[in-house]
């Protein structure tokens, strides 16, 4: 080989050398930028993906309160509608037991004695009952005064009855079982 051929064949290695330096270092730092690329693309969708989950929270607890609003509002009307029928309940099982309770005696039995308080309206009249005249509260009121003092008379006698049967048991002239 000539000293030019191989001056040549030199140049050429250095070359060669340094064109697969470049080469294997251009490698590394596209292979650094791809990787700076992908972790940059990695922490910007995990950035979106953290910021569509708060979105997510937040709107999901917002649609919590709403739904607790409405349904306390909802509980309240409830409330409300309930109490009214109890109240309306309540007056007209008054109203019924007023109806009911009082005293009241055929029309044709007292036609002479003139009008009481009010015609019937109990649910009996209403079948096609005879009609009547409920009596006047002072009369009515004597009368279950009457009643209330006849039983508790009842019951005074009754216990009487008791203790004088106690009595004959006790004494032996009633035999018990035989």
């Amino acid at each position: 080989m000539t000293p030019a051929q191989l001056k040549a064949l030199v140049i050429g290695g250095g070359l060669l050398g340094a064109l697969a330096l470049a080469g294997w270092s251009g490698h590394w730092v596209g292979a650094a930028r791809v990787q700076s690329a992908w972790d940059l693309d990695k922490v910007a969708r995990a950035s979106a993906q953290e910021k569509a989950v708060l979105a997510a929270v937040t709107a999901n607890e917002k649609a919590r309160q709403a739904d607790i609003s409405a349904t306390k509002a909802t509980l309240a009307t409830y409330k409300e509608n309930l109490r009214e029928a109890n109240e309306r309940i309540v007056a007209e099982r008054a109203a019924v037991d007023r109806i009911r309770l009082r005293i009241s005696i055929p029309t044709r039995v007292c036609a002479a004695a003139g009008p009481g308080e009010a015609p019937g309206t109990g649910p009996a009249d209403a079948v096609g009952a005879v009609e009547s005249i409920e009596l006047p509260e002072p009369v009515e009121r004597g009368l279950r005064d009457l009643a209330e003092s006849a039983d508790s008379e009842v019951a005074r006698l009754r216990a009487k009855l008791h203790g004088l049967q106690d009595w004959v048991r006790t004494h032996g002239f009633y035999e018990v079982g035989e």
